[in-house]
C-alpha cells in the first residue's frame, strides 16, 4: 500500500497517458460522457482552445499555424477530481488525494471507459506528477524540512528571497524522473501550465508566506500496444520512484510533522 500522511503536504496530483490520435473522438463523447457519469464524474464541459505553432518550432517572420484543440472534461460533484480527454490523451487530476491505490483505480476506471468506446491501439507516454507544498510554521525554517541540496543559495543569501529553483533529471529502467523544488515568498499555488485547468486547491494551502513546492514528475516514453494491465504496472512503478524521491528530499522532521500512517 502507498504512503499516506495524516497531515499530507500533497496539494495536486495528475496522471496522464498519450495514445494514438482518434480524429473522430468527438463522435464518441456522448457515450463516454454517459459512462463517466455512472462512475461518479457527471460534471461535463467542453473546452475549446487555440494553440499557435510556428514553423520550425521557433517564433519567426513566417505565418504561424493556429490549431484548434478540443478538450472534454468530466468532473465529480465536489469539483475536486476529474478527467480531461483530448483526441490523443487522457488525464486524471485531483486536489483530494487519499492513497495511491484509490487514485490509480479511479484513473483506470476512466481509461477503461475510453478504451471500451474507441478501442485504443497504442500508447506513447505514461506520466504521473505530484506537487506538494512545504509550509513551515513561524517557529520553523525550510531547512527543518528539506535537505540542503534542494535549498540551494536560499540558505546563504541575505535580504528578502524572491525565489529559488532546483531541478534534477534522471532516467532508469523504470523511466524518467524530473524532481523540482521551487522556493517562493508568495501565495502558494500551482505552475501556470497546470493552474489553468486544475481544480481549486484545498483551503489549507491558501497561504501567502515563505514556502517550497516539491514537484515530482515521473514518466515513461515508448510506443507500445495498449494494455491496461501493463499501464497499471508502469504507473505503480513510477509512483514508487516518486515516493522514494520525496523521502530523499525531505528530512525526519518533515515526516514526523506530516505523521506517516503507513508505508
Amino acid at each position: 500500500m502507498g504512503m499516506k500522511w495524516a497531515n499530507a503536504p500533497l496539494m495536486y496530483t495528475v496522471a496522464q497517458i498519450r495514445f494514438n490520435q482518434i480524429l473522430s473522438m468527438e463522435s464518441f463523447v456522448p457515450m463516454i460522457q454517459e459512462k463517466m457519469r455512472n462512475i461518479g464524474f457527471p460534471d461535463y464541459r467542453k473546452e475549446i482552445s487555440k494553440l499557435i505553432n510556428f514553423p520550425g518550432g521557433q517564433p519567426s517572420a513566417d505565418t504561424p499555424v493556429v490549431q484548434t484543440v478540443n478538450r472534454y472534461a468530466f468532473g465529480n460533484i465536489e469539483k475536486t477530481s476529474g478527467f480531461i480527454l483530448e483526441d490523443s490523451a487522457i488525464a486524471f487530476q485531483t486536489v483530494d488525494y487519499d492513497v495511491f491505490e484509490t487514485f490509480l483505480q479511479s484513473f483506470l476506471n476512466g481509461l477503461s471507459v475510453v478504451d471500451d468506446n474507441v478501442r485504443l491501439s497504442f500508447i506513447e507516454r505514461i506520466g504521473i506528477r505530484y506537487l506538494s507544498a512545504v509550509i513551515p510554521t513561524d517557529s520553523e525554517k525550510l531547512s527543518d524540512y528539506l535537505v540542503p541540496e534542494v535549498l540551494g543559495m536560499s540558505l546563504r543569501i541575505t535580504g528578502k528571497l524572491s525565489h529559488s529553483y532546483t531541478e534534477t533529471v534522471s532516467t532508469s529502467s523504470i523511466g524518467g524522473l524530473i524532481a523540482r523544488t521551487v522556493i517562493h515568498e508568495s501565495q502558494v499555488g500551482l505552475p501556470p501550465e497546470i493552474a489553468q485547468t486544475a481544480y481549486a486547491l484545498n483551503k489549507r494551502f491558501n497561504v501567502n508566506k515563505l514556502h517550497a513546492v516539491i514537484d515530482l514528475d515521473g514518466f515513461y516514453e515508448e510506443r507500445v500496444p495498449f494494455n491496461i494491465n501493463e499501464t497499471e504496472s508502469k504507473l505503480s512503478d513510477l509512483h514508487d520512484e516518486i515516493e522514494k524521491s520525496l523521502k530523499a528530499i525531505t528530512l525526519d522532521h518533515a515526516h514526523k510533522k506530516w505523521e506517516s500512517i503507513h508505508d
